[in-house]
């Protein structure tokens, strides 16, 4: 709530916004998961009519030792996301242009079903899309959006960051 009075609050008003995700918290069930984000759209309320544009986190992707998978009910929650990630990605990886800067929003929370895990990464399916959008681009600016940082926070931040796997970090 906090943060949305203060988007609120600014003049002029923002012409979009971006999240960078965990904007709910390990939800237990595909259901829980539903609510969670009509709960978040209503705290958000007082700016739906700027347009945002969401990053899936590991939190949002219930990536903790469950058997089912958050992205089906992230993209159910969020079907006005752009549609034009690489396939397998559709709604959760994307690109938009925006004036003369485009923003790539990528999947850095890739979940394992059959270990009920997750690999903080950037991989080589999003990582082909991603060149390709950004070799085509005529925008001056170019942003890459995703919920874990390439490199840890000045503080170490233990394995929670692309850092867990250099090789697949560098080539992103």
């Amino acid at each position: 709530g906090y943060v949305i009075d203060r988007i609120d609050a600014l003049r002029p008003r923002p012409d979009l916004w971006t999240f960078g995700g965990d904007a709910i918290h390990l939800p237990a069930d595909s259901a829980d998961a539903i609510a969670l984000w009509q709960e978040w759209k209503f705290i958000a309320d007082p700016i739906w009519d700027i347009p945002v544009f969401l990053a899936i986190g590991n939190h949002d992707a219930n990536i903790y030792d469950h058997d089912w998978d958050g992205i089906g009910p992230f993209r159910a929650s969020w079907p006005d996301l752009p549609q034009n990630g690489p396939d397998g990605y559709k709604g959760v990886v994307y690109s938009f242009r925006y004036q003369n800067s485009i923003f790539c929003v990528v999947n850095t929370n890739l979940y394992f079903p059959a270990t009920y895990s997750a690999r903080f990464q950037v991989d080589r399916a999003q990582r082909d899309w991603l060149a390709t959008v950004l070799d085509t681009t005529t925008a001056l600016h170019r942003f890459v959006i995703g919920h874990v940082e390439a490199w840890p926070p000045s503080n170490g931040g233990g394995q929670a960051s692309l850092q867990w796997n250099p090789a697949a970090r560098d080539s992103f």
